[in-house]
């Protein structure tokens, strides 16, 4: 499968003397990337934490070229996090207060609690990977979050707070 950089123009940036497809340079904090798919918002939330390019956050996945669909679990965000070079925890909360730091959440149940929307969780904000949503949400009841979070606490070049 191959995936269209141009729809989504936030995970690449144009430079005189070189090509489209160079990742932008993060001094600080996490950076919103985009979904590109309706079910692949584990993958962009993933890239946004690891500080990397969607590409390589979706590469790291190891999605098999003919899946159509990316839905993905605790578990796999988990693996995939690692993979990148991150420490995360797996933490129970029940309300935003809960939550101790730089995070990936569960929101927005639906189906018993088995299909949902994962976002990143910056300490001051809510990062959404929906296109069709605001970049940046400080509005939190505007999300029902509760269950069990991500909670990255570590980076090979330390994780911006």
């Amino acid at each position: 499968m191959e995936i269209n950089p141009r729809r989504h123009r936030d995970t690449e940036v144009k430079r005189k003397g070189k090509g489209t497809n160079t990742a932008l340079k993060v001094a600080k904090g996490a950076r919103r990337i985009r979904q590109r798919y309706k079910s692949d918002c584990g993958v962009a939330c993933v890239a946004m934490v690891a500080k990397v390019t969607y590409q390589k956050a979706f590469d790291a996945f190891g999605f098999g070229k003919n899946r159509k669909t990316f839905y993905t679990s605790h578990n796999k965000l988990e693996g995939t996090l690692k993979i990148l070079g991150l420490k995360v925890h797996l933490k129970k909360f029940r309300s935003w207060d809960d939550i101790s730091g730089n995070a990936i959440i569960p929101v927005n149940h639906r189906c018993q609690g088995r299909n949902f929307h994962w976002v990143v969780y910056d300490r001051k904000a809510v990062l959404d990977p929906n296109p069709n949503r605001p970049a940046r949400q400080k509005a939190l009841s505007r999300y029902r979050a509760s269950g069990w979070y991500l909670l990255v606490s570590q980076h090979g070049n330390e994780l911006q707070s």
